[in-house]
């Protein structure tokens, strides 16, 4: 609602400068919905733009809340190195 107001703010200041060289009414209300044809473009392209905006997926988890793509690095790593992080050996 707030960018609406200030698309119509600009929209109108703008405006107003060329309509003060308006000679006639009719002049006036071409410029008045030329004005008006250039909000609903921009708050049509504002309304693409937002929908366009996916939020991000987030990572897929275990049940008990881990992350998936650590634990996977965590087995790869283990296996590369040829141990087990959470063996516990006793010294």
């Amino acid at each position: 609602m707030k960018i609406k107001l200030l698309f119509f703010t600009l929209a109108l200041l703008f405006g107003l400068t060329s309509w003060a060289g308006a000679e006639t009414v009719d002049d006036l209300k071409k410029q008045l919905d030329a004005a008006k044809q250039a909000i609903q473009a921009l708050e049509s392209r504002l309304q693409a733009l937002e929908a366009a905006q996916a939020k991000p997926v987030p990572a897929p988890v275990t049940a008990a809340g881990n992350s998936v793509k650590a634990q996977k690095a965590i087995a790869d790593i283990s296996n590369a190195l040829g141990g087990n992080p959470y063996a516990v050996k006793p010294r």
